[in-house]
C-alpha cells in the first residue's frame, strides 16, 4: 500500500454545490466524515474482470441467452466488469419467482419490511468506501462524490423508506352525513421494469 494516495480533498463549496444540485437544498447533505483513500490499483475479487449475473429467485444465475456487455470504465476505456444480457426469459422467469413469493412478502408486517430495508442500509454503509469506489469507475465521477450523493444517498433513501413503512397512510371519503368511505392503496403486484439507467 506505499503507492497508495490520499485523494484531495475537494472544496467546501464544490461539496456544497454537489449536494445543493442532487438534494435540492443549499446546505451539504451526508457529507463524507472521512477521506477515500484510492489506490490506483485498487482490488476488487483480485482485479479479476468481474462477471455480473441475474438475481433471481434468490439465486445468481446466468442469461439466458449466454450473452454478456462489456462494462467499461470512462476514464480509462479498459473492461471493468462484464454485465449479463437480459431477455424475455429472464424478465418471466423473475416474474414468476417474485409471483411465487408475493403472497409471503405481502403478509409480512410493515415493521418486518423496514427491518429488511435497514439491514440492507447497514450492509451497505459498511461497504461504503467500496461502492463508491465501483461507481466511480463505472461512472467516470470522482470517488468522493459518488461517496457523497450515490452511496450516502442510497443509504438514507434505505432508511427513509423503511421509517415510511411505519406510518402508513389511508384517504377518507365522506359521500353523505351519515357514511364515510376509506381509501387504501394497495401494490398492483409484480412488474417487470426497466430502469432508464
Amino acid at each position: 500500500m506505499d503507492d497508495t494516495k490520499i485523494m484531495d480533498e475537494p472544496s467546501q463549496d464544490l461539496k456544497e454545490d454537489a449536494g445543493a444540485r442532487m438534494f435540492g437544498s443549499n446546505k451539504l447533505v451526508n457529507k463524507p466524515k472521512d477521506k477515500i483513500v484510492v489506490d490506483d490499483d485498487f482490488e476488487i475479487n483480485n482485479n479479476k474482470i468481474q462477471y455480473c449475473f441475474q438475481y433471481i429467485n434468490g439465486k445468481y444465475v446466468t442469461p439466458n441467452s449466454g450473452k454478456y456487455f462489456d462494462n467499461k470504465n470512462p476514464a480509462t476505456n479498459k473492461v471493468i466488469s462484464r454485465v449479463a444480457c437480459g431477455d424475455k426469459t429472464d424478465v418471466e422467469n423473475a416474474y414468476k419467482a417474485a409471483n411465487k413469493a408475493l403472497p409471503e412478502w405481502k403478509a409480512l408486517t410493515p415493521e418486518k419490511r423496514g427491518s429488511y430495508l435497514i439491514k440492507m442500509a447497514d450492509e451497505l454503509e459498511k461497504r461504503k468506501n467500496e461502492f463508491a469506489m465501483l461507481e466511480s469507475r463505472d461512472n467516470g465521477k470522482p470517488a468522493w462524490l459518488a461517496l457523497l450523493v450515490d452511496v450516502s444517498g442510497a443509504v438514507k433513501m434505505l432508511r427513509q423508506h423503511a421509517g415510511a413503512c411505519n406510518h402508513e397512510t389511508s384517504e377518507s371519503v365522506v359521500g353523505r352525513p351519515d357514511a364515510m368511505h376509506m381509501v387504501q392503496y394497495a401494490p398492483i403486484g409484480v412488474c417487470g421494469i426497466i430502469t432508464p439507467w
